[in-house]
């Protein structure tokens, strides 16, 4: 297998081009008046949103080169949508600017590396400079807001503070389609642990890297399955009755993993695989405390449950609506508090830890819309103003509108830092204050006749087009996304500045091998 390679500013040059076709197609999005991109689906209707990470994850492009750069934005918004699963946009933005700016440095000579030693030096000193600013919430009205400038819509925002409001802060909250046209909120029971798949190709959602599992027959054990034919009665009768399969167990031989994976891929049945949470002693406590939930019998080898529901996501695995009997689990919670009495310290902290899994209620908000090309929208802005308000209520807030970042990209102008790093802080104050320029141009607003007026108090709102004083109208973001956004932009743009080399193999084909062996199916 033989390798192009390009080297200096050739290299930099293709790769940039990709960068600039994510950034324009993902940046007109941008502020409350940003526009919708339409994106062609390989099956179904085409998809119209305006969320930065589906955005980018949905462009590949043709020439390698441009693709090897713009992957490294789509880490950036993908990275930044995996922890706190709203801003994406944002660090597209930032990480963008930062490397077009940085480019211009090196094309005059300025030598990489001190760019990228002076942006890992200013990165502390602004991140403390935006949690100086920062307010925790002190009114439902503050998260409302957060909801709204999330996902421009009030009825989205009070929906996801009603669910809120049922389960509080910590609860769980999950957004599925609804069976009709309307959206609605239901509470149900429900129990999350920390454990997912055991391999990635058993998430049906590649996008999203979840799976969720309609009624599915629960086969819970604490040994380790070690032959397929261990299982082989649970797969025959989950075929037989036409359900999925989740396996709940103690560990799980590769091979078997494999066997799984193949019969998957060719549609013989449809099989989860997580392990078991805990350890030891422990790890059986919540095993029973699973079966009694999901009406199977852990040391029973032919004894399956059920449940209505259950999402496997990248971190933990939901389980709702579990069929056990409702009397043998009140025995169950009676027998778990009597232990409360005679036992330790610690004990007593993880028998109350179970007490409130079991009974605990998750939030379900049901959306539902007249098409579908509606529904991916709703569901996308349900997704980020669920996680806005989550971030906002853990870490706190800060002024919207691009004002934060626009502020200290003009106090970095009057830093006194090392010459070394006098390139760095310039193109930083450049790419923190693109956010606020491509809020005003997506208004339609010009900047020369903007920015003069502007004082620390008065910012400028570009939904009315009117100055104000952003708090009083609603206009903050939390603290955590913009951090997160701006720590994922720098990550990614030292890297692509320190860059002298890219190699593409030639000719490969990247698409996943499905030959099947005979000998690995059912």
């Amino acid at each position: 297998m033989t390798s192009n390679l390009k080297f200096n500013k050739e290299a930099r040059e293709s790769m940039v081009q990709g960068i600039k076709k994510i950034y324009d197609a993902v940046r007109i999005t941008f502020g409350p008046k940003g526009r919708n991109v339409i994106i062609d689906e390989a099956y179904g209707p085409p998809l119209i949103i305006n969320d930065g990470a589906t955005i980018a994850r949905s462009i590949n492009l043709s020439n390698r080169w441009e693709n090897l750069g713009s992957s490294l934005i789509i880490e950036a918004a993908s990275k930044t949508n995996e922890l706190v699963g709203d801003g994406t946009t944002t660090a597209i933005i930032l990480a963008s600017v930062l490397i077009f700016e940085g480019l211009k440095k090196v094309e005059k000579g300025v030598n990489p590396v001190h760019l990228k030693n002076g942006l890992d030096y200013l990165l502390p000193l602004i991140i403390q400079m935006i949690d100086d600013q920062k307010i925790m919430l002190s009114s439902r009205d503050d998260l409302l807001n957060i909801a709204i400038n999330s996902s421009n819509d009030q009825d989205i925002s009070k929906l996801i503070l009603q669910a809120l409001d049922e389960v509080g802060a910590d609860g769980l909250i999950n957004i599925l389609e609804s069976n009709d046209a309307w959206t609605h909120l239901e509470i149900t029971k429900g129990y999350r642990f920390d454990r997912s798949y055991v391999s990635p190709y058993m998430a049906s959602d590649q996008e999203k890297m979840q799976t969720i599992l309609e009624r599915p027959l629960i086969l819970i054990t604490n040994k380790k399955i070690s032959l397929l034919t261990d299982i082989l009665w649970a797969l025959e009768t989950a075929v037989e009755k036409g359900y999925p399969l989740l396996i709940i167990c103690d560990d799980i031989d590769q091979e078997v993993i494999s066997s799984i994976i193949i019969n998957n891929l060719n549609g013989v049945f449809n099989v989860v695989v997580v392990k078991a949470p805990s350890f030891g002693e422990y790890r059986d406590a919540l095993l029973q405390d699973l079966s009694i939930l999901t009406g199977a019998a852990f040391l029973n080898e032919n004894s399956l449950g059920s449940a209505q529901k259950v999402i496997i996501q990248k971190e933990h695995t939901t389980i709702i609506d579990g069929c056990g009997l409702d009397e043998e689990l009140e025995t169950h919670l009676r027998s778990l508090k009597h232990q409360l009495d005679y036992a330790n310290q610690l004990e007593k902290g993880k028998i109350k830890t179970r007490i409130a899994k079991l009974t605990s209620g998750i939030a379900l908000i049901k959306v539902g819309a007249a098409t579908d090309i509606e529904l991916q929208e709703k569901k996308l802005k349900y997704e980020d103003a669920l996680n806005a308000t989550k971030s906002a209520l853990k870490d706190g807030i800060v002024e919207g509108a691009g004002k934060v970042f626009y502020l200290i990209g003009k106090r970095l102008d009057n830093l006194h830092i090392n010459s070394d790093y006098q390139d760095a802080k310039a193109i930083m104050s450049v790419t923190l204050k693109a956010p606020f320029h491509q809020i005003v141009e997506n208004g339609g607003y010009h900047l020369d006749a903007i920015i003069h007026d502007l004082t620390d108090e008065l910012w400028f709102d570009a939904l009315t087009g009117e100055k104000c004083l952003l708090r009083d109208r609603g206009i903050i973001d939390p603290v955590q996304v913009l951090k997160t956004s701006l720590m994922n932009a720098v990550s990614i743009a030292s890297m692509f500045l320190t860059t002298e080399c890219a190699i593409i193999l030639k000719n490969i084909d990247k698409t996943i091998d499905k030959t099947i062996n005979e000998e690995n199916l059912l």
